[in-house]
């Protein structure tokens, strides 16, 4: 009996030792699985960020090209010509290129302008509009 009580202690305590053992294992488990869909939680808050970011940067920089487009020339290369500013956090940059157009075989020629509205965060381009507009004069030779 003495044998059976020893043998059944032993089992016992395998049985503990091997339980302890897959409790250990389940519990590293499931941190690797907390670990990895707080992973991709983390990612997916950054790109709802990122695109609510992005979408706000849109709306800013179409913003300021309708308004490039309906103010004063005079206004527009007074205030806006080739300029650099900081709105929010984000950088905004106005280029304006002027254009001309010429009718093949005739001196004639009319400007354009060609506007652009880059909006940045920390050197990151966030948003980009190009639009064009006539500008007030004519050349007729």
């Amino acid at each position: 009996m003495i044998d059976g009580a020893v043998n059944e202690k032993d089992c016992n305590s395998k049985q503990r030792g091997f339980l302890l053992l897959e409790s250990a294992a389940a519990i590293f488990l499931i941190s690797i699985l907390m670990v990895t869909f707080s992973e991709i939680f983390f990612e997916c808050t950054l790109s709802i960020l990122r695109s609510k970011e992005k979408a706000y940067a849109f709306n800013m920089a179409q913003a300021y090209a309708e308004t490039l487009v309906n103010i004063d020339e005079g206004e527009l290369f007074e205030k806006y010509y080739n300029c650099e500013f900081e709105e929010d956090e984000f950088n905004v940059r106005i280029c304006i290129d002027v254009l001309t157009e010429r009718e093949y075989g005739n001196h004639k020629s009319k400007g354009t302008l060609g506007i652009t509205v880059l909006v940045s965060k920390n050197g990151a381009p966030l948003a980009e509009i190009k639009t064009f507009r006539k500008a007030g004069w004519k050349n007729e030779e």
